[in-house]
């Protein structure tokens, strides 16, 4: 029992020792990425480590830079693929052990922490035609020599400019011509032309696709009337009981899921998209006898086919047409009392998948960039130009947004954003629906302007695959009413590089 006591003893003791090794290499790792910025370099206030100078910047053993600019720790260690590359040189038959190394005798290579070890090292070429520690550098010197010299060689371009993260943009874009070799993104962003690294997953024929899905979910409570506050109650209380409106039945509630599948190229002088949607909504009802139920409907949505072209002074023109491939004549059950269930009864406006018409958008964006901040601001207009086969258009539509995002980390940003939204008042009417049973189904009731305030949470890897999380809230709303208020808005995006 004494005996596995004491081993009970070493053996905490052991782990103590470790676990103090431990955390002095790792603070010994933290305080040279925390003080030593390389030649060529600079630290952002989020911590990462830029290019700013192509000319000197050079990785040190151990590190390398990302395809954006960015020193980032390499997965495998240079000293290590430097010794295996020798290995390779040198026949098998003349390979034997290497002599142990004792702890006075352990030695830290540039740019990674090695811990000394009673062990015997791995095995490695014989000492008379070993690869010594002073050759391992050397070569390292070699190699850092060869990148430096192909760095001068690669100059910024007239007309171009590097950014913070190390990206070349165009001083002018629609004026700056790419050198051979490189072509230029709808952005003004200078892409190397192929599929390595060094492309920043360019492809050869001059740009790159992507493909975005985007979760959006809208829940509304209660009514507004201009900006008053009006419940359920008071909408179907009659007019003859003192009630304002009168309406036989009256939301309580709604919510909406929309599922958004966007598919874009990045080319040299535009960019493309097109977008799906997937949507699903439930509305709470009160009838005027108390009794409550739901409605439900789901599908495609309309598509949306757009074109976005830079312009001078950091601009962006957007043109695009949304396709009517969602439904305007959902149907099903609508419960008017205790004793009344219509089986088959026409759902309200807002409860349809489509517009049912083909509507221009079209609008200009204004994006800039400095460090580790980014802001814009952005007008948008959809027009509806004729009514659908149920004889009405859906208002038209104007967003302003203006936005600032902050890299306060490396591949992490967050973005705060304010949106006016203005919609029209639908015109015409559909004759299936009969106004005075449901505000909703009033075409009157409908249009409005709101004022959002949203904040998003985004990461975004060095291969441009990218989460992000959104979240915005009505700070602003005026409505045609009674009509459902906007309570708050949820989004889940998700972006990937073909």
């Amino acid at each position: 029992m004494k005996f596995f006591a004491q081993m009970g003893s070493v053996s905490r003791f052991s782990v103590a020792v470790l676990a103090g090794c431990s955390f002095l290499l790792v603070l010994a790792d933290a305080t040279f990425a925390a003080t030593d910025v390389p030649p060529g370099f600079k630290r952002q206030k989020n911590g990462s480590i830029i290019v700013v100078d192509p000319l000197v910047a050079v990785a040190p053993p151990g590190y390398k830079i990302n395809a954006r600019g960015v020193l980032v720790k390499d997965r495998v260690d240079p000293a290590a693929a430097t010794v295996q590359s020798m290995q390779k040189e040198t026949p098998r038959s003349k390979v034997s052990p290497a002599p142990p190394v004792a702890k006075s005798e352990a030695i830290a290579v540039p740019g990674s922490v090695v811990a000394a070890s009673d062990a015997a090292a791995p095995a490695a070429v014989p000492p008379a035609e070993s690869v010594s520690i002073k050759d391992i550098l050397a070569a390292q010197a070699v190699e850092q020599e060869t990148r430096a010299a192909a760095a001068a060689e690669e100059e910024i371009p007239p007309g171009f400019h590097r950014m913070a993260d190390g990206t070349l943009m165009a001083n002018q874009r629609d004026t700056a011509v790419a050198p051979p070799g490189y072509h230029l993104m709808s952005d003004g962003t200078l892409m190397r032309n192929g599929g390595g690294d060094e492309a920043s997953g360019s492809h050869s024929h001059g740009g790159m696709w992507m493909l975005d899905y985007k979760f959006e979910y809208t829940q509304m409570n209660d009514m507004l009337d201009t900006t008053t506050k009006v419940t359920a109650e008071e909408v179907i209380l009659p007019t003859s009981s003192g009630g304002k409106y009168g309406f036989m039945m009256a939301p309580t509630d709604m919510s909406m899921q929309m599922h958004m599948f966007m598919l874009m190229y990045h080319g040299d002088k535009f960019m493309g998209m097109v977008m799906a949607h997937y949507m699903s909504m439930e509305m709470g009802m009160l009838a005027s006898d108390g009794t409550k139920s739901t409605m439900k409907t789901s599908g495609i949505g309309d598509t949306i086919v757009s074109a976005a072209f830079p312009g001078p002074f950091h601009l962006n023109f957007d043109v695009g047409v949304s396709i009517p491939t969602g439904s305007i004549d959902e149907r099903g059950p609508m419960q008017h009392s205790a004793t009344f269930t219509d089986p088959d009864s026409k759902y309200p406006y807002s409860m349809q998948l489509g517009s049912g018409t083909y509507d221009l958008i079209q609008g200009i964006r204004y994006e800039d960039a400095s460090d580790a901040f980014g802001w814009g601001a952005g007008y948008q207009y959809k027009g509806r130009f004729q009514k659908n086969d149920n004889d009405y258009k859906l208002g038209d539509e104007i967003r302003v947004n203006t936005w600032l995002r902050w890299s306060f980390m490396a591949n992490y940003s967050v973005t705060g954003k304010l949106q006016w939204l203005s919609i029209g008042q639908i015109e015409g009417e559909d004759k299936e629906l009969n106004a005075a049973m449901s505000p909703d189904m009033d075409a009157e009731a409908t249009g409005g302007r709101r004022l959002d305030l949203g904040v998003a949470v985004r990461y975004e890897t060095d291969s441009m695959t990218s989460v992000t999380l959104e979240f915005a809230k009505p700070l602003y709303q005026n409505l045609w009413g009674p009509q459902m208020k906007t309570d708050w808005i949820f989004g889940l995006g998700v972006g990937i590089m073909l």
